[in-house]
């Protein structure tokens, strides 16, 4: 055969080729990029990196499938079809017919014949009722789910199961968070101590869930002590009697000084000087009055401790804290504030749940906008955007039903899958929109899909599933949470694309129309 007929029919099938598969590629690459990209936005680094790589192996992929590998089939298919031609050629000199029905013909016969069946049977108002009960059924467990998530957040889930930090985590959150955790009460602005209502309202500042005194260092309780035993101290007669004398009390014990060393409200700078409070030092900050007067407090602080059984779960830890915030704004005039060890893990926790909403949300407009691009049928779009948004519920909710926590890495996870959750629906309905330009039927429009799209659906799934269950060999909560969230979107994905979404088409064909395009309109078929 002349090469310029086999080029001829290279240029064909390869131009069919990138027609047929061009906007399937584009959808994966797109949404795949954008599901990564939005990964790669997350706070935590190991998943960052984890996004950005793959972010890039996609677009690398893309380019090679349009580059590398149009060229290497355009070489491959160049000998095929030569030797094809050839057969076909040397069958006809010698005049030998050609077999009836080569192995490749029988195997798409019998392929036909299952996709018939199978289009059949889907087809079947019965088990598209029982197929849409059954969707009510996921869709209000998986919306319970979600409900029911539960915001939390620990550092041991940073670490292998095996780490040694993790057993440290795990004995400070059994034997140390609920019987004695510290804080530190900041008062800025104290004001004057020597003042019966400032005393009385620094006395009555407590805090829920405390230990009590006995767990409280507080400097003014040993100040107050030590100005009522400096007031019942037994004073010599002779001293008394000398009235250009006083005590004053230091680090090196009491002494007789002269009366005018001695300025009123001292006490403080005595107090700190005895060597059984000295340590009090680093409590308090203390100024001297321009006139070189008196000792004043500008700001101190002081510890005290918490106990509670539910305080094992971080997010009690939580709300316990803002609840010491809400105190602390009663003493707004003093200036008080409050310092946790774990306040900024603990702050999280509460913005955790707007934040994995407003991500949701944005990753879904974003999904559809890429749909749109490709779909512009209204009721093929619809569909489209209902099996995304019904897929991304599932995974959430049966993540947490299952036991899932919110936490950053649930949240990047969760957020990616809604991504990858876009690609299979897309396929589908695309390919079934393509297909109401020559073929009136539902279902051999269905037939028709899935005959395009339903196997290398089904091998995306294979493929994507093998690579992520070695995620579970690693006993890292982060592998293992993303490797679960893949799998729910691989599985959900795949019962959504080749029995729910054909399922709802046939339902949608019943629907009465008043303005159908007749290109596009569709029956039941027999």
């Amino acid at each position: 055969m002349p090469i310029d007929n086999v080029n001829a029919e290279v240029r064909r099938r390869v131009t069919e080729m990138l027609v047929e598969t061009g906007p399937s590629v584009s959808i994966t690459t797109i949404t795949n990029f954008l599901a990564f990209g939005i990964g790669a936005l997350t706070p935590t680094p190991e998943i960052q990196l984890f996004s950005i790589g793959n972010a890039l192996a996609v677009v690398v992929d893309f380019i090679f499938q349009l580059t590398i590998y149009a060229a290497l089939m355009v070489i491959i298919g160049r000998r095929e079809i030569q030797y094809e031609l050839d057969h076909k050629q040397l069958a006809i000199q010698h005049a030998k017919p050609l077999e009836k029905k080569t192995n490749m013909e029988k195997d798409s016969a019998k392929k036909s014949k299952i996709l018939d069946i199978y289009c059949s049977f889907i087809s079947n108002k019965f088990i598209s009722s029982a197929v849409i009960a059954g969707l009510a059924v996921y869709w209000y467990i998986s919306i319970v789910g979600t409900l029911s998530i539960k915001a939390e957040l620990t550092p041991n889930k940073l670490f292998l199961e095996d780490s040694d930090l993790t057993k440290i985590f795990e004995a400070r959150k059994n034997y140390i968070q609920p019987y004695y955790s510290a804080c530190w009460i900041l008062v800025e602005k104290p004001g004057d101590i020597t003042n019966r209502t400032t005393l009385k309202r620094i006395h009555q500042m407590n805090l829920p869930s405390s230990v009590g005194q006995y767990s409280t260092k507080f400097w003014l309780r040993d100040y107050e002590d030590f100005l009522k035993q400096a007031g019942e101290l037994d004073v010599p007669e002779e001293i008394e009697e000398e009235p250009g004398t006083a005590i004053e009390f230091s680090q090196n014990g009491s002494a007789l000084v002269p009366a005018k060393t001695v300025n009123e409200g001292n006490e403080l700078k005595q107090f700190l000087e005895w060597p059984e409070f000295s340590f009090w030092k680093g409590f308090i900050q203390v100024e001297q009055n321009t006139t070189g007067g008196d000792y004043r407090v500008t700001r101190f602080f002081f510890t005290t401790a918490f106990h509670g059984e539910e305080l094992i779960e971080w997010s009690n830890r939580a709300m316990l804290l803002n609840q010491w915030r809400g105190i602390a704004d009663k003493y707004s005039d003093l200036g008080v504030s409050i310092y946790e060890d774990d306040a900024k893990f603990l702050d999280l926790i509460e913005t955790m749940v707007p934040v994995a909403t407003q991500s949701a949300l944005f990753t879904f407009i974003s999904m559809f906008a890429v749909a749109v691009l490709f779909i512009s049928h209204p009721p093929t779009l619809f569909v489209a955007t209902l099996s995304i948004l019904s897929t991304s519920i599932g995974v959430f909710g049966i993540m947490s039903l299952r036991g899932a926590e919110l936490d950053p890495i649930m949240m990047s996870a969760t957020v990616m899958s809604i991504g990858f959750s876009v690609d299979i629906p897309s396929h589908i309905a695309y390919h079934y929109y393509q297909t109401g330009k020559d073929t009136k039927t539902v279902r051999d429009r269905l037939e028709k899909t899935i005959a395009a799209v339903g196997f290398p659906i089904m091998q995306a799934s294979v493929s994507t599933t093998l690579c992520v269950l070695s995620l579970f060999f690693v006993k890292l909560h982060m592998s293992q949470i993303f490797a679960e969230c893949m799998l729910l979107v691989v599985l959900i994905g795949m019962i959504h694309g080749l029995l729910i979404i054909p399922v709802i088409f046939n339902l949608l064909s019943l629907l009465p129309s008043r303005n159908r395009n007749t290109s596009y309109q569709v029956t039941v078929g027999a």
